[in-house]
Order: structure tokens, then C-alpha cells, then sequence
């Protein structure tokens, strides 16, 4: 994807809607504006090219502490060409049995961390589980690991025979010679799931208050606590 001037990785989630790293959407969003675009295809040059329509980091996350609440949604015009199909992600808590386990990671990021060359293609890589945090799981050494414009890209884990997203690339070392960090998505299901169905479920964020039929989640154009994390004053 690419929003303002950051160039990162995500994954189709529903028909319309992509989860990726919050960093990746933060200034955009901060300025006020929504637009950006979606390549799908092996290579960026080979790539249909789909307009986003909205995007959301989680409220929480702030530039400064890159460690916190690292995810977001991006919402898509209209549905990706062809016959891509949203991939799964994890709602279930990991826990330390998790650690040893291989995911597979994908980005389109750089492959010189220093030189910053070699983006937009599509590549993956077989890395294995060497920590677990409150909102992270680590992995990756000095020679196989994520880079810049991997961001917000996947990592899957085979979960009874589905590649099933667990986390989003987030953060590594300088010029990506060393271990890195991806954001747990069991941690962040209400985000999800609220900024899901506030862009496609029956309650809409539209500026219609619907108070039937509206699920686990409220129409959030009924109450004063915005969905963006900007409350009104009775918030």
C-alpha cells in the first residue's frame, strides 16, 4: 500500500478492508486525509492498482512509542480485481507455546536495509517464534529478518491448516541487521471488529444514529466517544 509517503505491506481481511502496521497511516491520517492505494501482484510494476477510501491507526498508537498499539485499517474502494480472497487473522489469545513456532512473513520491503533498495516485490520467509509480549511477538536474526516497507505486513502461522495472520511487521534495528517485532492482532479483536463493522456491517459510521440490529457493537455515530479517538465533550 501505499498512503502519503509511506510505502508498506497489508493484508485483505474482508473484501474491502486491509489490516496493516498503525505506523504506516499515522501522518496521513493526522493531516486529515484518508486517500492512498492498493497494489495487488507479485511485483508493484505488475500490480492492479485499487484506490483506498479510508484509513484508521488505533487510537492509542503515537509516533514516539512505535512499541504500542502498532496496527490499523485501511478500507478499500471497492473489492480487489480477480480472484483474491481475504485471508484469515488470529482472534484467540498466543501464549507461550507459541515461541519455537515458524510463520511465514511477506512484505514488498527493501532487501539492502542500509542502501534502502530492492522494494516492491513481493517476498517471503520462514522465521521462527523467539519471544512473546504483552502486544508483540519477536523474531528474525541478521540475516533473515523484515526491513522498511515490510511494514504492517503479515505474519501467518498454520492454524489447523489455515495460514492464519497473528501479527503485523511493526519495528526492527537500524538498517535491519538484527531481530524485529510484529503486533499481536488477538490483542486488538474489539478494534478490529469495531472499525469493521463501523465501515461495512448495518450501523455504519455515517453520521445516521442506528440503535437496532447493530450486534456486539454500537453505531458509533450514536454516541459522543468518537471511533478515531476524538471524544466530545461528554466522552
Amino acid at each position: 500500500i501505499e498512503v502519503g509517503g509511506a510505502r508498506c505491506t497489508a493484508t485483505l481481511i474482508t473484501d474491502t478492508v486491509m489490516l496493516t502496521a498503525a505506523h504506516c497511516l499515522y501522518d496521513q491520517w493526522a493531516a486529515g486525509r484518508s486517500d492512498g492505494q492498493a497494489f495487488f501482484g507479485p511485483t508493484r510494476s505488475e500490480a492492479e492498482v485499487v484506490d483506498i477510501d479510508d484509513i484508521l491507526p488505533h487510537f492509542l498508537y503515537r509516533p514516539k512509542y512505535i512499541r504500542e498499539a502498532d496496527i490499523g485499517l485501511v478500507r478499500l474502494a471497492e473489492p480487489p480485481p480477480g480472484d483474491i480472497q481475504p485471508m484469515a487473522w488470529n482472534r484467540d489469545a498466543l501464549d507461550i507455546a507459541v515461541v519455537g513456532q515458524t510463520v511465514d512473513l511477506v512484505g514488498y520491503g527493501v532487501t539492502d536495509g542500509e542502501a534502502q533498495t530492492g522494494a516492491g516485490v513481493k517476498r517471503e520467509v520462514a522465521l521462527s517464534i523467539d519471544e512473546i509480549r504483552e502486544q508483540l511477538i519477536g523474531i528474525g536474526d541478521d540475516t533473515q529478518n523484515i526491513c522498511q516497507g515490510d511494514s504492517g505486513g503479515p505474519a501467518f502461522l498454520d492454524i489447523d491448516g489455515v495460514p492464519t495472520v497473528i501479527a503485523v511487521s511493526s519495528f526492527g534495528s537500524n538498517f535491519c541487521q538484527n531481530r524485529s517485532f510484529s503486533t499481536r492482532s488477538d490483542v486488538f479483536v474489539d478494534f478490529v471488529d469495531e472499525v469493521v463493522q463501523a465501515w461495512s456491517g448495518p450501523c455504519q459510521n455515517d453520521f445516521q444514529c442506528v440503535t437496532d440490529g447493530c450486534g456486539a457493537f454500537p453505531d458509533p455515530d450514536c454516541g459522543v466517544c468518537g471511533l478515531e479517538g476524538v471524544c466530545g465533550q461528554d466522552c
